[in-house]
């Protein structure tokens, strides 16, 4: 089981491995908020870049940004923190596309829990499911 006790753990793992193969790295979020929490939760285990309206470059390493300034970027790789039904809902379909179709070699989405009925119509033989950690991991 997946629980959002543990996703700090799981994403930093994520971010760990997608700088080991990537050069750019994107935590793309709903919002300038989430990108702002984000960032001040990473910015004390990760050099990261917050970026904002008035940036006109993306910068190697990780980035976080809300999804309405990433139309027309691309990343190496793209990281989405908190995938649940809440957050993604099934009318929300457009915006989780645009977010995942950032990714250029690489993507994933962190889905602490059941994964939300969007991504359930998605066959399984196209995507794999990661598990980083059991239901008994420690903090």
């Amino acid at each position: 089981m997946t629980s959002t006790e543990n996703e700090p753990a799981d994403l930093n793992a994520a971010i760990r491995n997608a700088l080991d193969h990537n050069d750019t790295v994107a935590l793309i979020t709903r919002n300038r908020q989430e990108a702002e929490n984000l960032f001040f939760r990473l910015r004390r285990t990760f050099d990261v870049t917050l970026l904002g309206d008035q940036d006109t470059s993306v910068p190697g390493g990780i980035a976080i940004l809300p999804i309405y300034l990433a139309k027309g970027l691309e990343f190496d790789s793209v990281i989405v923190c908190d995938v649940t039904e809440e957050n993604f809902p099934e009318e929300s379909l457009g915006i989780l596309y645009t977010i995942c179709s950032r990714a250029m070699h690489s993507l994933t989405l962190l889905c602490p829990g059941k994964l939300p009925a969007l991504l359930r119509r998605i066959p399984p033989e196209l995507y794999t499911v990661s598990v980083r950690f059991d239901e008994n991991a420690e903090s």
